[in-house]
């Protein structure tokens, strides 16, 4: 009788063809993660934007009852907003719409929140 010290060639082939497999599906799922988190920060910085936006409308006492505005931040070049703003006379409140939009890449996103502010007299 012979004993087998080792293992055969098929055997590594076939422990080698598993591990590749598995490799395969771990890259996907850690690039999926990665490009996760890419639009999770995007999401969660326009909102900070739109926050800070929001806080320049309200401190700001000289604006108009109506008006519509385009711009960019200076500090992330690949956001840009657009602010509305009309005055609901009956109301006496302001509603004003702020939407943040970026390009990552070949995604595009956006954000968009709006709020209502008392009409100072």
């Amino acid at each position: 009788m012979r004993k087998d010290n080792g293992f055969l060639l098929i055997e590594v082939m076939v422990a080698v063809a598993l591990l590749a497999v598995g490799l395969v599906y771990v890259s996907r799922a850690f690039n999926n993660c990665l490009n996760t988190m890419s639009q999770v920060y995007s999401y969660t910085l326009s909102s900070h934007l739109a926050e800070e936006k929001l806080f320049e409308v309200e401190m700001d006492a000289a604006t108009q009852a109506k008006t519509q505005t385009k711009g960019t931040f200076s500090e992330y070049p690949d956001f840009n907003f657009e602010l509305a703003m009309d005055e609901l006379k009956d109301l006496q409140l302001k509603e004003i719409g702020i939407t943040v939009r970026w390009e990552h890449g070949r995604r595009k996103g956006n954000f968009e929140v709006k709020s209502y502010l008392p009409v100072t007299q």
